[in-house]
Formats: C-alpha cells, sequence, structure tokens
C-alpha cells in the first residue's frame, strides 16, 4: 500500500470530502440530532459537510484531505486564525430545509445559542470538523490529519480550539493536547457537546 498523504484540498474535492466526512460521522449523535432520519439520512449528512465547507470555510480556510493512491481517505476543516465568522450564507440555510424538519431547524437554532454563543474571543485556529473513513480508523490518519493544523499552530504560537460532538472521541483529542473547557448538555434530551481547547506547544 502506498503511504497516505496528507495535503491541501482543491475546490474540484468538495464533493469527495463530503463523502468521506458523511461516512467519518454517520454515527455522531450531534449530526443525528439535527438531520431527518429517514431512507435520506447519510445523503444529508454528506450534504451538511459539502456544502457548509464549501460556502463557509473553503474560500478563506484550510481544507486538508488524507489520501492514498488519490483515494479520499479523511479530511480536516480548519478556520485560520483572524477569519470570523461569515455572514449568513443563503445556501446553507436552503440546504437546512432540505435535510432537516422543522424540529431540527429549531435544534439548529438551539446549537447556536448554546454553543456558537460560547466560541472563545481569543485568538485561535478552529477545526469545524476532521474524520476519517471509520474502516480506516485507528490507523494514525486522523493524527495526521489533526497534525495539518496544529504544526501551524505550534509554529505560529496559536491555540487551537474545537467542539466535540461525540463522546467517544474525547482520548483521540486529548493525546493531540485538547482539555475540555466546558461540556454544554443540548436541551429536550439532546446529546452533550464538548468545548475544546488547545495550547500550542513548544516542542
Amino acid at each position: 500500500m502506498s503511504p497516505l498523504v496528507v495535503r491541501a484540498a482543491s475546490a474540484d474535492e468538495i464533493d469527495a470530502l463530503g463523502t468521506v466526512l458523511g461516512a467519518a460521522f454517520d454515527a455522531d449523535p450531534v449530526i443525528n440530532w439535527l438531520v431527518r432520519q429517514d431512507e435520506e439520512r447519510q445523503s444529508s449528512i454528506e450534504a451538511l459537510f459539502r456544502e457548509v465547507t464549501r460556502h463557509a470555510y473553503f474560500p478563506e480556510g484550510e481544507t486538508y484531505l488524507a489520501t492514498n493512491d488519490d483515494e479520499p481517505l479523511g479530511a480536516a476543516v480548519w478556520r485560520p486564525p483572524g477569519v470570523g465568522e461569515p455572514p449568513p450564507i443563503p445556501e446553507i440555510d436552503r440546504l437546512f430545509d432540505d435535510i432537516t424538519d422543522d424540529i431540527g431547524r429549531r435544534r439548529s437554532r438551539q446549537i447556536g445559542e448554546l454553543v456558537e454563543a460560547r466560541h472563545p474571543t481569543e485568538r485561535h485556529r478552529y477545526l469545524y470538523a476532521i474524520g476519517v473513513r471509520p474502516e480506516i480508523q485507528g490507523s494514525g490518519a486522523g493524527s495526521a490529519l489533526m497534525r495539518s493544523g496544529l504544526d501551524l499552530c505550534d509554529a505560529e504560537g496559536t491555540p487551537a480550539y474545537l467542539e466535540n460532538t461525540n463522546e467517544r472521541n474525547l482520548p483521540f483529542y486529548e493525546r493531540h493536547g485538547f482539555g475540555v473547557r466546558e461540556r454544554v448538555q443540548l436541551p429536550d434530551g439532546g446529546p452533550s457537546v464538548w468545548l475544546m481547547w488547545r495550547e500550542p506547544s513548544a516542542g
């Protein structure tokens, strides 16, 4: 097998990125709390990552693919320090009309109120999403993708921040230096979100 390569994604690879992250987040509690649970569930998860990345992160972000023989196996989507939240994006509003129902739209607003409102004001690099195909989880591909942003953080002396939506991923993030700042319990019996922060490493 050829070695794994982590590289910047091009604009014409965003569809592949959505497919990879859709597979990685197939069992994610928060994602499944948002999207409709019907025959379109998996394609809705893929569309969520594909279109949010395309419109909200790719233009000014740092978007990476992990590939083997040019086959996408994982992806990481970062927002660099100094780049703020984009203004409302009509394409994403229309997307949510397609992949959620009234309950999902209400839950999306609740996440904005409870999670996005706690986004740090300190200068940092933000990890929007990271994941690899389930069949290669534990192979080191996720760690290689994580280094795509953390190496920049350490070189610049910049902290990193993420919102972890799956409790089983806590050890992975902790191994890479992240600590939990706060656990946010979503309402109406919803899942938890762990807000995690990492100081840059001198080493």
